[in-house]
């Protein structure tokens, strides 16, 4: 498999932790959004990748939703994962 620009939202616990690290064995760049701070802090000291960046965000916050992905630009695969 190719490199891959990736975004994968509720990415800090559960499926969402699970698929981004699976996707990090293919050399992937990857996009992790999450609103949890704690979780985000803990994967940041985990993971001092440069193939990661982590963004603390509430979906529905569209501005900073906005500027995210404007940040990261176009992007291959979207795994929408966030839930309530």
């Amino acid at each position: 498999m190719n490199s891959k620009k990736i975004l994968i939202t509720g990415a800090s616990r559960g499926i969402g932790k699970k698929i981004f690290q699976q996707l990090n064995k293919n050399n992937n760049k990857l996009f992790l959004i999450s609103n949890n701070k704690n979780r985000i802090k803990a994967l940041r000291k985990i993971y001092k990748n440069k193939n990661i960046k982590i963004f603390e965000c509430d979906l529905k916050n569209y501005k900073k939703l906005s500027k995210i992905i404007n940040y990261i630009g176009p992007i291959d695969i979207l795994i929408n994962n966030a839930s309530i």
